[in-house]
């Protein structure tokens, strides 16, 4: 009811948590307080609203409950984009005059889908085989590789010695690595405390040999050029240091250089969100059009905190 009233203000809808009162004509709104709860928990945990009309679903609800699943259309219609509407409201009562950070990926992934999110999976598990490659070996020398294509297809990996040798060099060079992603990833740290822990990434990087460890240290060289927003945040950094901060932030004021103190440096808050998308756009959701697709995403990424 709450975000009826939110909306078109206090001088024209009134409530007593259970009713609606338009103060323009004195009537009645129809609208329900469960209706509306429904919809939110439905959306918020992804829930499609065509399930309302599950017939179990609508038993255990009415066996449970003593409620009445309303028709999932009239859901769509009279609460969706109320939905929307509060959960936009909300935020931006909790923004009011408050800058914010927008963090937006430059370049698309190569393969398709988020680096970050795997990128520390798979050097933890070219690890765990590095430390446990010996047993590994004696475990698969017990099985008959007539039994699955994917036990011959292992033995003959392990016949390569070329394997044994990339996993001594990751496990002697990159070792480190998995922590300082996942130290990375903290999206409520300073910018002084990310800046640090990259810095010592980074030379955790340039202390790799080889032509091998070339090819990585030229890569992160690359990275680090075609992305000069990284400078400007190492020069803020320096300006909230005390230290001088540098040309690419001389027009900035010292408010602004301020609201940096919290700044995360990389994106992956914006790459979890890639698994909510898929979620929300998968193929069995033909019909849902662009306007409804946002009446869902935003409810369902800004969920309704518990009082």
């Amino acid at each position: 009811m709450e975000l009826f009233v939110k909306e078109l203000g206090p001088t024209v809808l009134t409530t007593d948590g259970r009713v609606l009162i338009c103060k323009v004509c004195e009537k009645e709104v129809k609208a329900s307080v469960f209706n509306m709860d429904l919809c939110q928990m439905s959306v918020e945990t992804n829930i499609p609203l065509y399930k309302v009309q599950d017939p179990s679903f609508k038993n255990f609800m009415l066996k449970y409950c003593k409620e009445i699943l309303p028709d999932h259309t009239t859901l769509r219609k009279h609460y969706l984009k109320k939905l929307y509407e509060g959960t936009i409201h909300r935020i931006r009562s909790a923004i009011g005059d408050k800058r914010i950070w927008v963090s937006i990926d430059e370049t698309t992934d190569a393969k398709g889908h988020p680096y970050s999110l795997d990128g520390g999976t798979w050097l933890s598990a070219a690890l765990y085989y590095a430390r446990h490659l010996e047993d590994i070996k004696r475990v698969l020398e017990e099985l008959d590789e007539s039994e699955a294509a994917a036990i011959k297809k292992s033995k003959d990996l392990l016949l390569n010695t070329s394997v044994k040798s990339h996993l001594t060099f990751i496990a002697a060079n990159f070792s480190a690595l998995p922590d300082y992603i996942k130290k990375l990833e903290c999206s409520s740290q300073m910018l002084s405390v990310t800046l640090k822990i990259f810095n010592e990434f980074k030379q955790r990087i340039n202390e790799a040999e080889g032509p091998k460890g070339e090819m990585v240290k030229s890569k992160l060289k690359r990275v680090l050029q075609q992305n000069p927003g990284f400078e400007i945040l190492t020069q803020i950094e320096r300006a909230l240091s005390g230290e001088a901060g540098g040309p690419s932030i001389a027009e900035m004021s010292v408010a602004e250089i301020s609201c940096f103190k919290y700044a995360p440096a990389v994106s992956v808050d914006e790459e979890r969100s890639f698994s909510r998308y898929k979620s929300l756009l998968s193929d069995r959701r033909h019909g849902l059009t662009p306007e409804n697709a946002k009446f869902h995403m935003i409810p369902m990424c800004n969920v309704t905190p518990v009082e």
